[in-house]
């Protein structure tokens, strides 16, 4: 008895195609884990840069527990630039500067009007 020869035909262009598709969810996934890192990345650079511009006391007064959960609250415009007594009279200014540009090169990667791009222990499962 032989084998029928579109058989073969067939196993070839389905092996192939599935081939295809597990190379594409493959890139697709190393693509969105290394975009995921660099986010990160500069999330923590502009963190970084608005608690340097902070007074560093961590006080709590502004509301927030410390200047680095200040620093967070600002990055995602969840809070007012003025709530810290602490800076001079140009701080205000100078976060939100800092601000808008992280915004501006978030919006360039993923646009959209407000994202969060990390959540806090305390907020998970809220």
């Amino acid at each position: 008895m032989g084998t029928n020869p579109w058989t073969f035909i067939a196993i070839a262009v389905f092996g192939g195609a599935a081939g295809i598709i597990a190379l594409s969810a493959l890139i697709s996934l190393t693509m969105s884990f290394f975009s995921g890192r660099t986010v990160n990345k500069t999330v923590d650079h502009f963190l970084l840069k608005l608690e340097g511009k902070l007074p560093g006391r961590n006080c709590g007064e502004c509301g927030c527990e410390n200047c680095r959960v200040y620093a967070e609250a600002l990055l995602n415009r969840d809070m007012d630039f003025d709530k810290c007594p602490y800076g001079n009279q140009s701080l205000p200014e100078e976060l939100e500067g800092i601000v808008d540009d992280f915004w501006k090169i978030a919006n360039d990667r993923a646009p959209v009007e407000k994202r969060r791009f990390w959540q806090r222990k305390d907020d998970i499962g809220k």
